[in-house]
């Protein structure tokens, strides 16, 4: 429910900012990494390798005449085109407000302790993750 909301959320909000929900993502990815590549990227927005290169491939042909080119590409790194700085801004603006609202009315203790939690379950994800090669399907 949590992430339907929120995919909701920002869905309404990359579309007020003219950006579909996969460009957002990508969008917020590397805005808040600065430079990665298109593996990292795909690995962390959870979205395909091949869709989030369609959003540098006007820069590799030249054809930047669109104007929607949010991302550059510098020795293999993608980073963000001018462009795609002012809307990563914006969209972590956007987070920000995400974070407001699902962090509202829970105190500074409260918070604390769920991120003691969430570092528990990110752990046993993670051993349960380095142990699925030695498991058969």
């Amino acid at each position: 429910m949590i992430e339907k909301s929120k995919r909701r959320f920002l869905c309404i909000k990359f579309r007020a900012c003219g950006l579909s929900f996969s460009e957002g993502i990508v969008l917020l990815v590397i805005g808040y990494s600065r430079y990665s590549n298109q593996e990292t990227i795909s690995s962390l927005s959870g979205i395909d390798k091949y869709q989030t290169a369609r959003y540098w491939l006007p820069w590799r042909s030249g054809d930047t005449s669109e104007g929607r080119l949010i991302l550059r590409i510098t020795r293999k790194l993608v980073c963000q085109s001018e462009k795609g700085k002012e809307a990563a801004n914006s969209l972590k603006d956007i987070m920000d407000q995400w974070e407001k609202i699902i962090f509202a009315g829970i105190t500074p203790q409260e918070e604390q302790v769920l991120e003691q939690i969430m570092g528990k379950i990110v752990g046993n994800v993670r051993e349960y993750e380095r142990n699925i090669g030695r498991e058969k399907l």
